[in-house]
């Protein structure tokens, strides 16, 4: 991932990409130079941004307007910042800029600019449109990572590669659901062309959002304008090329809460003490002519062993259990068998959803 940083980084400010003829010297090629702040002789501007404005516009023969008056301010500052109306305060101006960048409304109102940039959205496309798992998790890390005020290169790596760092942690694996994001066809007629259009999309949306460029041009052929080659674009897609399909799919292990991992193992250690209990007191016999029926003879075992705890109604599952024992009853009236009938009979706790023949 380190080399894809390198070729990221070197796409924007590498002098040797920097377009050559009057037709291409587009500004945004050019590297990068320290120039100095010019002079505007106004009292009014107090900051070198202002300064570049107030000279461009003087420039082109525009006047800039008056000064906002502090109303106005106050609803600039306050939708600009969190999206809602200003609170009414007696607060100062730098105390109502602090209270706005510490209102955890910041960090969505920010993140809604970003998440339009990567084309977030919460389902697959196509013609199913199916719901993508968990994906609301990523919108948070990204609300997340602008209220930590989170340094841009840092969210741009957690996002390319946030599981595979040394110093990953829950957050840096949430944000790889970038990648995740894309249209995903579920049943595509071409399966090797639809990865490669899942990928092609993530490499179009990683150059949009994190280098402010869009390359998709070159996937065809080397930019017309533009100094970016068709090596280059196919460069980039062999980085993300080896995703396994199933990720695009749903959340992956990564994104687990090792804590909530924790306790739920716990969990799973209590209850099988339980189980194993249980499916001790099973007549192994009452089963054999059951599983002889079985063209591949296994070992006895009933699905609900692999669950966390014990259902509801296990007498279903398990044809010997002792189902007299825990309150289900057997049922005078069984539907009529078309082998001659269960020689387990029918169980139920009273849920007519319950009953299940095992014959």
């Amino acid at each position: 991932m380190k080399h894809l940083t390198t070729i990221l980084t070197s796409l924007l400010l590498s002098s040797s990409l920097v377009a050559q003829n009057s037709d291409e010297n587009y500004w945004a090629y050019q590297p990068v130079q320290k120039v100095s702040v010019p002079l505007v002789g106004d009292p009014k501007t107090k900051n070198p941004i202002d300064a570049f404005i107030l000279s461009g516009l003087r420039g082109n023969g525009i006047k800039p307007n008056e000064r906002a008056d502090k109303t106005r301010l106050r609803r600039r500052l306050s939708y600009d910042l969190t999206g809602l109306p200003p609170e009414k305060t007696g607060m100062s101006w730098e105390e109502l800029v602090d209270h706005a960048l510490d209102s955890p409304r910041f960090g969505e109102k920010m993140a809604s600019h970003w998440l339009d940039l990567v084309r977030y959205s919460e389902t697959n496309g196509f013609e199913r449109d199916s719901a993508k798992p968990d994906i609301w998790r990523y919108r948070d890390y990204v609300i997340k990572s602008f209220n930590e005020n989170k340094r841009y290169d840092r969210f741009i790596l957690e996002q390319l590669a946030g599981d595979q760092i040394p110093d990953k942690t829950l957050d840096s694996c949430v944000a790889t659901g970038f990648m995740a994001l894309m249209q995903r066809d579920d049943e595509p007629a071409d399966r090797p062309q639809a990865h490669a259009d899942r990928i092609s999309d993530i490499v179009d949306v990683a150059s949009e959002a994190f280098m402010g460029t869009t390359i998709g041009c070159a996937k065809c052929h080397d930019h017309k304008v533009d100094p970016i080659s068709q090596a280059d674009y196919f460069s980039m897609m062999s980085f993300f090329d080896g995703i396994r399909q199933d990720l695009f799919k749903s959340a992956n292990h990564t994104w687990n809460d090792p804590e909530v991992v924790r306790k739920r193992e716990e969990e799973k250690q209590v209850n099988r003490g339980q189980i194993e209990e249980l499916w001790g007191k099973v007549d192994r016999q009452l089963l054999q002519p059951y599983l002889k029926r079985s063209k591949n003879p296994r070992e006895i075992k009933t699905s609900w062993l692999f669950l966390p705890k014990v259902p509801k109604a296990p007498g279903w599952s398990l044809p010997s259990f002792d189902a007299n024992g825990v309150g289900f009853t057997k049922l005078d009236k069984a539907p009529p068998q078309q082998d001659g009938g269960s020689p387990f009979g029918l169980w139920t706790s009273g849920n007519p959803r319950s009953i299940l023949d095992l014959s």
